[in-house]
């Protein structure tokens, strides 16, 4: 059965927070949805919390949450596409689990992929991607806007300027499988790997222009943590990216997307997102 949102959840050592982000799903203002928690196998109790939450919430919320499983410890790129696999939705969106949404988030973000809400139902050809901005929170309360470029300056100008907010957007499921688009098995750069490939194909894209997903920073993160290896996996999924799109450039079924003006930014792309934070994790270990 085919609902409007898929909203795919890896579940990795977030105990302290799961039940929060749980929560910010159940006060969604859209009642279409499902929840799809994927269990990367971590090392703690969020499982076992998250799933004793889900049966204290009402029984009509309830049955939208499903739980499924990686093979073993992937990475969030890993347990994102384990979701892929069983999301039903028109639409996806992907959720850290120690994340949360404002209740209109994707209400809105829907509303605007559709055109109206006269047009809001299954089989509405949407657009291919819709966004947002975003608001970061940390222990001491302090906030920060994190912004998305404008994408009505054009996907040159959004290329070069993008951040890898990947809990922004909403993205057609069909969009998504129409051209094969995955995360690669890497766990660094991966969420930069399927956005700009995602950005690169995506014919069309809208704008919320509000804040509407809240972020938490947070020290012991993935993104946070010191690991030597990370250099060499984010260099690694952005060589793959960089081919990926020297393979877009040559291929008849994107010749109307004009690819070729876009190597600038991918070259910066690389120099930013590839190079530059390699070095900077290199750094971390050393100091």
């Amino acid at each position: 059965m085919t609902v409007q949102v898929s909203i795919i959840s890896p579940v990795y050592n977030v105990e302290p927070y799961i039940v929060e982000c749980l929560d910010s799903i159940a006060a969604q203002t859209l009642s279409d949805w499902e929840m799809i928690l994927v269990d990367d196998h971590g090392s703690d109790r969020s499982v076992e919390v998250a799933q004793r939450h889900i049966v204290s919430l009402p029984a009509e919320i309830q049955g939208r949450f499903r739980w499924v499983e990686t093979p073993i410890n992937g990475g969030p790129g890993t347990a994102r596409n384990v979701g892929l696999e069983h999301a039903r939705g028109e639409y996806v969106a992907f959720v850290d689990s120690d994340d949360r949404l404002e209740p209109e988030m994707l209400e809105r973000l829907l509303l605007n992929a559709y055109g109206g809400l006269n047009l809001m139902h299954i089989g509405t050809p949407g657009v291919d991607m819709v966004y947002c901005h975003a608001r970061s929170f940390g222990q001491r309360g302090r906030t920060k806007e994190l912004h998305n470029p404008d994408i009505s300056r054009g996907k040159d100008f959004y290329l070069r300027h993008f951040k890898t907010y990947i809990w922004t957007y909403l993205y057609r499921r069909r969009f998504l499988i129409d051209n094969g688009l995955t995360f690669p098995p890497y766990r660094a750069s991966e969420d930069t790997n399927f956005l700009t490939r995602a950005l690169l194909l995506a014919r069309t894209i809208r704008r919320v222009d509000v804040p509407l997903y809240c972020y938490r920073v947070r020290p012991e993160s993935l993104t946070t943590a010191h690991n030597p290896a990370r250099g060499k996996e984010r260099l690694a999924s952005l060589r793959d990216l960089m081919s990926a799109f020297k393979a877009m450039k040559s291929d008849v079924r994107y010749a109307d997307l004009h690819l070729e003006q876009y190597d600038c930014a991918m070259r910066l792309i690389w120099i930013k997102k590839g190079v530059a934070q390699a070095v900077r994790e290199r750094m971390k270990v050393w100091l």
